[in-house]
């Protein structure tokens, strides 16, 4: 078979030149199957590919998020502690503030919180400004510390026309979490003394005769 380029003599059968390159006519083409199942083979390789890398991509990133999660949850959960154990002491301290300016306008004496929400409805002929505000006054729970009352003993005097019937010498205000270690650390005492206690582990600090025991562990 000889090249119609160069005029150089070839093999029967051969394709192409051996010295030009030049095709040569009646030589053997390729299958049109075998060109359609070599591009459809590299198609297939290239969608295999993608889809191994979207699932790469899906796993580091469900992995990133479980990281993420891990490391931010328990820091919320340390800040939500936080603020509900200011918030308690906070309210301790407003207790006993309150208590004390009650006291001057009720003879000397503390009383219920009730009576520091409603004075008028306690002290007889009191026409002033309440103590405390409804929320603590009605000792309902709130950020995540529940609240009790210790009443003290009465005055030891009989009569005392200026002072309300459910007047004491002491009191004691306790505030423990409603979920130990989820919603609050600490349990908190403070009394008429002044004081505030604490427990490490949540329970309420022990009350001896309307004030937080001599034994409790100060608050600095």
């Amino acid at each position: 078979m000889t090249c119609p380029q160069c005029q150089l003599p070839n093999p029967v059968g051969t394709s192409y030149c051996a010295r030009c390159g030049t095709p040569l006519a009646g030589g053997p083409s390729v299958p049109t199957g075998a060109r359609s199942a070599g591009g459809g083979g590299g198609g297939g390789s290239k969608t295999l590919l993608t889809v191994i890398i979207v699932v790469v991509v899906a796993l580091v990133g469900c992995a990133g998020i479980g990281i993420i999660a891990a490391i931010a949850i328990p820091s919320l959960l340390r800040a939500r502690v936080s603020a509900n154990e200011a918030g308690a002491i906070g309210d301790i301290r407003s207790v006993i503030s309150a208590e004390a300016a009650y006291a001057s306008s009720n003879a000397g004496y503390y009383d219920t919180l009730e009576c520091l929400g409603t004075p008028a409805g306690c002290i007889p002929g009191y026409s002033g400004p309440t103590f405390l505000d409804p929320p603590l006054a009605t000792g309902m729970d709130k950020s995540g510390y529940k609240r009790r009352f210790h009443p003290g003993a009465p005055p030891s005097e009989e009569g005392g026309s200026q002072r309300s019937p459910s007047s004491m010498s002491t009191f004691a205000y306790t505030v423990v979490p409603i979920q130990p270690g989820r919603t609050g650390v600490r349990g908190f005492c403070g009394d008429s003394s002044g004081r505030i206690c604490y427990t490490l582990d949540g329970s309420e600090p022990p009350v001896e005769n309307g004030e937080c025991a001599q034994t409790c562990q100060m608050l600095r």
